[in-house]
């Protein structure tokens, strides 16, 4: 199957939540037990579908989807600005159901920075989950770097209007972030952002990903920074690490070591004992917040994952 054709031929199904939001869940293809592929912060479907981790999960043998949370890719944009409440009561109770009912049995879920964010509080809900994986995502976000809690400082103020301008910042930058060989002044404002690792994977994807972002809602700018500023692996008021703790289900983290707003440290917590399923932590030499799902590893690691998720 060809790696491009997803992106430009997905087979695209509407799926309503309870507050009648109608959310887009792309059908990638495969025959096997159903992986739902979820984005991150003013991102949509190309965090994974530029990338070659699809291919290689169907290759594994599941059944893969990428869902769309709203007011993301071709999901529906509400009116008013929406919050992490909605995407975790609503958005992803729905798509899971929704790919349960396609595949005859429970969804492997695999969640990008704030997906896999909503994926930790999501273990304690009555949904039909058979693991979960997350790339990227911290449980102690900004716990490294004092720039990352100097920027959520800053949040409130450009989370004034009804909707965070993100796509056209990372629009903006997303042909320097990702210039392989680049000036030294270039170079150092690739390293401060750590948002991509130029060689990591193909630039295109790479670019492509950065390029085609969404605007956000002010109102999910303004949780996440909270949880930023006070370094608390908090979520809606929920503990993230007794969240995942208590869950019997089994749970891959993978983190790419230059991240600054997910590396090693901001998921260890997660892996303290009295775990009550298998645990595992996957680290990517190298790999920063947009890369390790797109990057040139994404084929093995898609092996290590389902191996990991199906023995478990």
């Amino acid at each position: 199957m060809n790696r491009r054709s997803h992106e430009v031929h997905p087979r695209e199904h509407t799926v309503q939540t309870r507050d009648g939001v109608r959310l887009a869940l792309h059908e990638v293809g495969g025959d096997g037990p159903g992986v739902l592929l979820v984005h991150g912060f003013a991102q949509n479907r190309h965090t994974f579908a530029l990338g070659a981790l699809p291919d290689a999960f169907v290759r594994c043998g599941a059944r893969v989807f990428y869902g769309e949370l709203r007011g993301h890719g071709r999901s529906q944009r509400p009116e008013r600005p929406w919050d992490l409440a909605d995407h975790l009561d609503e958005d992803l109770p729905a798509l899971i159901r929704a790919v349960a009912e396609r595949t005859g049995g429970p969804v492997h879920l695999g969640g990008h920075s704030m997906g896999g964010m909503l994926g930790y509080a999501l273990l304690t809900r009555d949904v039909l989950l058979a693991s979960l994986v997350t790339y990227c995502a911290p449980a102690i976000l900004g716990a490294t770097r004092t720039a990352v809690r100097a920027a959520a400082l800053l949040a409130p103020v450009a989370a004034r209007g009804r909707r965070v301008p993100m796509h056209h910042f990372l629009r903006l930058v997303s042909r320097p972030l990702t210039k392989d060989r680049a000036p030294p002044g270039l170079r150092g404002l690739q390293r401060f952002t750590s948002l991509v690792t130029p060689s990591a994977g193909e630039r295109a994807a790479l670019r492509g990903a950065l390029a085609s972002a969404d605007p956000e809602s002010p109102r999910v700018a303004r949780q996440l920074a909270r949880m930023a500023v006070r370094r608390r692996p908090e979520l809606l008021g929920l503990d993230l690490v007794d969240c995942v703790r208590r869950s019997p289900l089994p749970v891959a983290l993978v983190v790419g070591t230059h991240d600054v707003f997910a590396p090693p440290k901001s998921v260890r917590p997660l892996l303290g004992p009295g775990q009550a399923g298998p645990r595992r932590l996957v680290q990517i030499p190298g790999g920063s917040h947009v890369d390790v799902p797109l990057g040139h590893h994404a084929a093995r690691l898609a092996e290590e994952l389902w191996a990991f998720v199906v023995r478990a």
